[in-house]
């Protein structure tokens, strides 16, 4: 390709140039030139002159001020040795970057059966994925291959590569396969995958294929919940504090008149508190401990209860007093919920009646349950015990488990559960968590489906009846103060033996005799009662013959080094302790402490002691280890008579009385019908399907099911673009507008922000509406009376988004500014999708666009510097140039002088040859006119020939000019 430059140069060189030619044809015309002055001396002729010739010198001044000289012609000559150097590296890199460019166009070619795909170096070192863009980003570990495998838009196939991937961490490199790739950064551990060279928008939380998985059935605790209730928690299962009034414990055989809120626990008490009081003469054993409350007149007691709506049982047992107005009767009693009576009682007297009536509660929240007395004419009264309700809420839950799937996804939880569910509208209760532990800390929730019994007494069909641990170390059944039946207790002998404990320097029991070694068990026992010592001891004795003998009045202190295991049963039934060890006996009377414990194995055993943590040996056991069922959450051990899953010597059930095992799995009461058995619970999953075929939870179950992961809330709405690399630009909100697309949230509600309301609209002119409004970022379309509610920029995603039925929310997508070069693509993707890509913690700009890792730095570099060189050279060209237009315009005005000049002459030479030729011309005028016709004539042929000269060079100005 010829330039500018090369014309210039061209021109300046005399062997190969038309210029050339001119300058040869003004070197002849110079010799010329002189030949004709010559001729022109040697003819002149005296008394003749010649024309003025300061035209001539005139022309020749204009040449010889703008011709070209040495340095001028050497200048342009090293301008283009500069310039040809240059073009040949600018034609070398244009050769390399037109191999760079189709190996791009190769790489990133969308039929490149690498994209999207892992890639496996078979020989060495590692894998790789190749995004869409054909950029190979090393995974450097199994971790990295492991985390990112089908996850979060990324590839799980591998493709085999025999190359062996040399340099595939480094940047920038091209790897040979075919088709080839080129190396990117190395990918991150859980890193995105996919969409790189387009923008992508995020319209979800999570992937719309996210399932969630059922994991189990498990208990909650109202007063403590496992999981955050969303849109309103169940009330607490229904229960009656302190129902058989066993506190505050008075004395025995003993009454107080009571008026106080705080006194009696879960009480607001207007009435008498009474302890098997004869005073009183209600019949005893009262059906549920020693104490009762009694009404008397117009007395009244009540407890606030925090009640869910639906339906409920009242239990209790009552009886009136034979007393004091001669009647024989009891005082009414009227039972009032928040102050409205739905049942009245008046039990016989002498006589625990049981007593059982449902009743509606129809507000959820507290609710206020009342004994009120109505007796005024007289002296009445009617005492009650065992208190309870049961049944508990119908489900007010308003959640399905769409709405609760959503509101778990919306809020950022990974688990979410249904409880207290209607099975026949799928609606219950919804809770949520990311702390799958403390959701699944309470253990499977079930609920009692029947139970049978693993032992009794077989005294059904008798009334009146209790139950005591005796002192004896039996349990035994009472009726009217008569033992119907009792269990074995022929290990209990000897029956005054309290156990085995422990000695040490300071004695527990002062040995007698200054220790002597020379007593029996009998002897012992007559020096006690000598001394009237409530308790002794034998010591330091195998045999019981040698023993010494300890002796004592305080029992704690016998007892204060604890149980010892060294104490050997002799042959007469008898015990004698070992070193430092008593045998202790009882001396005051032939008892000993015993408890019954419901052991965690299923067994119902007696053993001798105070206390599971003073068992000195077994008595009795039930045999029933290992047959017990499933726990009963309303018999475990807190709940029964003493709180515990023992009791010890001495102590009584009465009628509805029990004592349970740790877990509820077994308990033990008290019949009404006079039978003392042991149950056992059959129990069935606390959760069921639901008529959705999904499965919700019961009474204190949570269904609990599992997102498999956790999504980012606060991304939904972002923009972004993911280079070639895979990494992450967010758009700035300056490049951000609004488009007229929109996300659509069904059964969803953004709550405020409202732009005003439009009611009798349709979906359509919704959106028209927004869409006219700049500042309008959504709305929310409620189709249940078809009312349109633009929103601002406060909505959802910045505000809140909650569930809500027949309401669809709509989020108006942003618009973006673009460059040259940009993509017009936009991919949807998850927030945890946007969350896990690379991000470059730069916002999106015109630098952003393009490719990546085709030209390396070092080319950069070479065409920034070789740029800069050329803008240079292009300078100074234009300077040059410019000096060689203003000498030809010089040289052209000279010219057009020289043109006008010649043409003057011309017409007076005209005119003498016309007069001469006339015969105009005489004498000495027409010598002298001759003389100057020939001087004239020569003049002219000078002019003719300057004016050639001049042309010629000014011809090769032009020349330059032009190119």
């Amino acid at each position: 390709m010829t330039t500018l430059i090369d014309n210039i140069l061209d021109s300046v060189k005399p062997q190969d140039s038309e210029i050339n030619k001119a300058l040869k044809q003004g070197k002849e015309f110079k010799k010329y030139q002189k030949k004709i002055t010559r001729s022109l001396n040697s003819k002149i002729v005296e008394g003749f002159s010649t024309q003025p010739t300061h035209y001539a010198e005139k022309s020749q001044n204009v040449l010889d001020q703008n011709k070209l000289n040495a340095a001028e012609v050497a200048e342009l000559e090293e301008l283009k040795k500069q310039y040809n150097f240059l073009q040949t590296r600018v034609q070398e890199l244009q050769k390399h970057e037109m191999g760079t460019t189709q190996t791009y166009l190769d790489i990133t070619n969308p039929n490149n059966k690498y994209h999207n795909n892992n890639i496996n170096f078979t020989q060495g070192p590692g894998w790789a994925y190749v995004t869409n863009k054909g950029t190979a980003k090393a995974i450097v570990n199994n971790d990295i291959l492991s985390s990112i495998s089908g996850q979060n838009g990324c590839p799980s196939n591998i493709i085999n590569v025999s190359s062996s991937g040399p340099n595939y961490t480094t940047p920038g490199h091209t790897l040979e396969l075919s088709p080839p790739v080129i190396t990117g950064t190395p990918i991150q551990k859980n890193q995105s995958c996919g969409n790189e060279g387009n923008n992508v928008y995020v319209n979800a939380i999570l992937p719309a294929s996210t399932q969630a998985n059922y994991t189990g059935c498990y208990t909650d605790n109202l007063s403590a919940p496992t999981m955050t209730f969303i849109g309103g928690a169940p009330a607490p299962q229904a229960s009656i504090v302190n129902g058989n009034f066993s506190q505050p414990a008075i004395g025995n055989n003993s009454y107080q008149y009571i008026t106080s809120q705080s006194k009696i626990p879960g009480w607001n008490f207007n009435a008498v508190l009474v302890n098997n009081s004869g005073a009183w003469g209600y019949p005893v054993p009262y059906p549920s401990g020693n104490q009762c409350a009694c009404i008397q007149t117009t007395q009244s007691m009540s407890q606030t209860l925090n009640l869910g709506a639906g339906s409920y049982t009242l239990t209790f047992f009552a009886v009136g007093r034979n007393c004091c107005d001669g009647s024989g009767q009891s005082n009414p009693v009227n039972i009032q919920l928040n102050g409205t009576t739905f049942y009245s009682v008046q039990p016989p007297v002498s006589k625990w009646t049981n007593y059982s009536t449902t009743f509606n509660v129809t507000t959820t929240g507290n609710n206020v349950l009342s004994f009120v007395g109505t007796w005024s004419a007289g002296d009445r009264s009617t005492a009650f015990q065992n208190i309870s309700i049961s049944g508990g809420a119908n489900s007010a839950g308003s959640y399905t488990y769409s709405m609760c799937k959503e509101a778990a996804i919306s809020g950022g939880y990974r688990y979410f559960a249904l409880q207290n569910v209607n099975t026949q509208t799928s609606k219950g209760y919804c809770a949520v968590s990311n702390n799958s532990v403390g959701a699944t800390s309470n253990g499977i929730s079930y609920v009692v489906s029947g139970g049978f019994a693993l032992w009794a007494s077989g005294t059904y069909g008798k009334s009146g009846c209790s139950a005591i641990l005796t002192t004896q170390g039996a349990l035994s059944v009472v009726q009217n103060g008569t033992s119907i039946f009792a269990t074995p207790n022929s290990n209990s002998n000897p029956s005054n033996y309290l156990g085995c404990y422990g000695d040490g320097p300071n004695r527990a029991m002062p040995l007698y005799n200054g220790g002597s070694q020379q007593y029996s068990y009998a002897q012992c026992q007559a020096i006690a009662q000598q001394t009237k010592s409530a308790y002794f001891g034998l010591q330091n004795s195998s045999s019981g013959t040698n023993a010494q003998c300890a002796l004592s009045n305080n029992l704690g202190q016998t007892m204060g080094y604890g149980k010892a295991g060294n104490c050997t049963r002799i042959g007469d039934g008898t015990y004698s302790g070992g070193g430092w060890s008593n045998a202790v006996y009882n001396n005051s009377q032939p008892t000993s402490n015993y408890f019954l414990i419901l052991q965690d194995d299923g067994n119902l055993c007696i053993y001798r002691g105070s206390g599971p943590n003073d068992n000195q040996g077994y008595i009795w056991c039930a045999m029933t280890n290992g047959k017990q069922q499933k726990p009963n959450p309303q018999y475990t051990a807190s709940k029964g008579k003493y709180g515990r899953n023992y009791i010890t010597s001495g102590a009584t059930l009465a009628v509805g009385d029990f004592v349970g095992s740790n877990d509820g799995s077994t308990y033990l009461i008290m019949q009404g019908d006079g039978n003392l058995v042991l149950y056992t619970s059959e129990n069935t999953l606390n959760c069921n399907f639901m008529a959705d075929n999904n499965i919700g939870g019961g009474v204190g179950a949570n269904a609990l099911y599992d997102l498999g992961k956790t999504g980012f809330p606060s991304n939904v709405g972002k923009i972004g673009f993911v280079d070639d690399d895979g990494n992450l630009s967010e758009y700035p909100s300056s490049m951000k507008g609004m488009s007229t697309s929109y996300i659509k949230f069904p059964n969803s509600d953004s709550p405020g922000n409202d732009l005003g309301g439009i009611t009798n609209s349709t979906k359509t002119n919704c959106e028209t509406k927004c869409n006219s409004m700049d500042n309008c970022a959504g709305y929310v379309f409620d189709n249940r009376n078809n009312v349109c509610y633009p929103k601002n920029k406060n909505m959802y995603p910045v505000g809140s988004k909650n569930p809500l039925n027949n309401v669809d929310l709509y989020i108006r997508q942003p618009s973006i500014t673009t460059f040259p070069g940009s993509s017009k693509t936009t991919s949807y993707v998850d927030s945890i999708r946007w969350q896990n890509y690379k991000n470059t913690g730069k916002p999106v700009s015109s630098t952003t666009f393009g490719t990546s890792g085709i030209v390396n730095s070092a080319q950069r570099q070479a065409l920034d510097q070789l740029t800069g060189r050329l803008n240079l050279l292009a300078s100074q060209i234009t300077e040059k140039t410019n000096s060689l237009l203003s000498k030809n315009i010089k040289v052209n005005d000279q010219l057009s002088s020289n043109k006008t000049n010649f043409t003057n002459s011309a017409t007076d030479f005209n005119a003498i040859t016309s007069m001469d030729q006339s015969g105009q011309l005489h004498n000495i005028n027409e010598i002298v006119k001759d003389s100057d016709i020939v001087v004239l004539q020569e003049n002219s042929r000078y002019l003719v020939w300057s004016i050639l000269a001049v042309g010629v060079v000014s011809l090769s100005l032009n020349i330059l000019k032009k190119d």
